[in-house]
């Protein structure tokens, strides 16, 4: 599932870590918990999230959007890409 030098480097991580905190707590709840934090921390260091964004095909549209509307709406997404990528005179006069 995860790539191979990914989980190397999780496993590098976790062998940098000092545990000697861990091993002086007495509570083996305590202790467990205190593990899990470091844990925690390297896994996010090395797995950071990453937003997962849903597919645009799959969104429903509301009633009153016509195909005509979809159309448009990409037209004039298309030009304002245009003026601000190349703010020539013509782009510009083009989106308004």
């Amino acid at each position: 599932m995860f790539a191979k030098l990914i989980l190397l480097n999780l496993n590098n991580f976790l062998y940098q870590l000092k545990f000697d905190n861990i091993m002086e707590i007495e509570c083996p709840n305590n202790a467990f918990n205190a593990y899990m934090i470091l844990y925690k921390e390297a896994f996010e260091s090395v797995f950071p999230n990453k937003p997962i964004w849903p597919n645009r095909k799959y969104i429903t549209r509301k009633s009153w959007v016509t195909p005509g509307i979809l159309v448009s709406s990409r037209t004039k997404g298309s030009l304002l890409k245009n003026k601000l990528q190349k703010p020539s005179l013509c782009n510009i006069e083009l989106y308004i």
